[in-house]
């Protein structure tokens, strides 16, 4: 808990960090609802697809033990 402001000048420090808090709250929000909104986007473009779209190439195996 926040103790209340003694002056004015505590109070209004107060209300600058209640209005930082709000706006990196604000941003960060938007950075996951942007997540969201591409990740869903890039599932439903990749489920409508009917073939493999992985290109895989062949497995190359060192001739030497793993202690090299």
């Amino acid at each position: 808990m926040l103790a209340p402001a003694k002056n004015m000048a505590q109070m209004q420090q107060i209300i600058f960090n209640d209005y930082v808090d709000a706006t990196l709250t604000a941003l960060f929000m938007a950075v996951v609802l942007a997540m969201l909104v591409f990740g869903i986007h890039v599932i439903r473009k990749s489920l409508a697809v009917k073939w493999a779209t992985a290109k895989e190439v062949p497995a190359i195996y060192r001739q030497e033990g793993a202690n090299g």
